[in-house]
């Protein structure tokens, strides 16, 4: 059975094929508007910015993982009151940082064959 809050979270959650055929979870504009209790025209100036990024080929339709950046972004904002620009760099050095644990993971397991 489908509950009033299912119906409207689905009209915000699309399915879209990524570039290797997988299935990828994208939540629209509105849905992360409603999600974050941030404005639209908050998201539009992050995603101006650079903060975030819609997938490719769509405006308004964004990688479900765009919810935990914009948490990180607020959190940057509002907990430490960093601007827009010093956040920009923040998160690429995150985002850098994320990279090269991945490659020394899998660099380890390549080592020792697991």
């Amino acid at each position: 059975m489908m509950t009033p809050g299912m119906r409207s979270i689905q009209k915000w959650v699309v399915y879209r094929k990524d570039d290797s055929g997988e299935e990828v979870c994208c939540v629209t504009l509105e849905g992360l508007a409603r999600m974050t209790r941030l404005s639209t025209a908050s998201l539009r100036r992050m995603k101006e910015e650079g903060l975030i990024a819609p997938i490719r080929g769509e405006d308004r339709l964004f990688p479900q993982e765009t919810l935990r950046r914009i948490a990180k972004i607020e959190r940057l904002r509002n907990q430490l009151r960093i601007d827009l620009g010093g956040i920009e760099i923040i998160l690429n050095l995150m985002d850098q940082l994320e990279r090269m644990e991945r490659e020394i993971a899998a660099l380890r397991r390549e080592r020792t064959g697991r």
